[in-house]
């Protein structure tokens, strides 16, 4: 497993949307497929599914606290998953792209704030962040 703190954020109405790109660098393409997980988590709404395009159906654990003016979304990844195959999982020193896109709605208005990539990683994932896997 691996664990995860990306976000610290006030809304109400707020979803984290969690990607993780399961390929491997020689396979990676500027594309979308179904190595590339988008997990939407309701973050203060714990009875909501967690859904998305080839979202996980098990084994992501989320849980999110408040704390006086917001709150700390917490997640661990299940590494037997990020490759689509547990004999394939990612090592140490593999890099795993990554990116989490909080959507946040406050007194009506939407924002969006992405955590680890740049560019256009909505519309193609090689901008996404890649954190090194260290033990």
């Amino acid at each position: 497993m691996l664990p995860i703190h990306p976000a610290r954020h006030r809304g109400e109405s707020t979803v984290s949307r969690s990607y993780i790109d399961g390929r491997g660098e020689s396979a990676r393409t500027a594309s979308y497929d179904a190595l590339v997980s988008q997990n939407v988590l309701p973050a203060l709404r714990p009875d909501d599914a967690v859904e998305g395009t080839n979202a996980w159906e098990k084994g992501l654990l989320w849980a999110a606290s408040r704390y006086d003016g917001g709150y700390t979304l917490e997640m661990t990844i299940p590494c037997a998953q990020i490759r689509g195959d547990a004999q394939a999982r990612p090592t140490v020193g593999d890099i795993v792209r990554c990116d989490e896109m909080i959507n946040d709605l406050d007194g009506g208005r939407v924002s969006h704030h992405r955590l680890w990539s740049t560019g256009g990683a909505s519309r193609d994932p090689s901008g996404f962040g890649q954190p090194l896997l260290v033990e």
